[in-house]
């Protein structure tokens, strides 16, 4: 439901069984935007996904972002500017929420995706590589999202399209959307996990 009023409002096609990916970002090249904007020319080309963008930055990343939705109206939808109420749609209706930042000293974007049922994809940097576990069926079966290590557009890619391969399989896909949203980064979590270390040092 949150997906089709995001996408109509956003005037993109409905399709039935496509993933959206979502941004909301400050638009400059310590968020990603160089190699998203590649990653998204050449995804555009020949696979099936649509993506929804709000954000302002850079100038130069605002006119390839306008051009990109200009050229391929039925993938991508950009909103040039900060909505507070468009960004919560966002986080609320887009399968995957994107995140290739360059660095990223904390990152809260990341949180709020996975409490609002959308699983990040995220580049291991900083507060990133903190808070997301990739899910991988061998190595990190209790993972929640996607990950990349390398900064390129490849690498941007190739994560993106396996998160559409797994998109497929809705049984595994909602199991690791409730996954997400169960988790939980507040403080009060912190203030235990001290309190254990603490208590454990004292008793060493």
């Amino acid at each position: 439901l949150n997906k089709k009023k995001l996408i109509r409002e956003m005037g993109l096609p409905l399709k039935s069984g496509t993933i959206l990916f979502g941004m909301v970002s400050r638009l400059a090249s310590q968020k990603g935007l160089d190699i998203l904007v590649r990653a998204l020319e050449e995804l555009a080309s020949g696979v099936d996904f649509q993506a929804v963008i709000l954000g302002r930055g850079d100038r130069e990343y605002e006119e390839k972002l306008a051009e990109l939705a200009e050229r391929h109206p039925e993938r991508i939808a950009v909103r040039i500017g900060f909505d507070a109420t468009l960004a919560g749609r966002i986080y609320g209706g887009a399968d995957v929420f994107l995140m290739p930042s360059r660095y990223e000293p904390c990152g809260l974007g990341q949180m709020i995706a996975l409490r609002y049922g959308s699983l990040p994809l995220v580049r291991l940097t900083g507060g990133l590589r903190d808070t997301v576990v990739p899910y991988d069926p061998e190595k990190s079966p209790e993972g929640y999202g996607f990950a990349f290590e390398e900064y390129s557009a490849e690498a941007l890619k190739a994560e993106m399209m396996r998160s559409m391969g797994l998109y497929g399989n809705r049984r595994l896909w909602n199991r690791l959307v409730e996954r997400g949203m169960k988790l939980d980064f507040s403080w009060s979590r912190s203030a235990r996990e001290y309190l254990e270390l603490y208590r454990k040092i004292l008793m060493a």
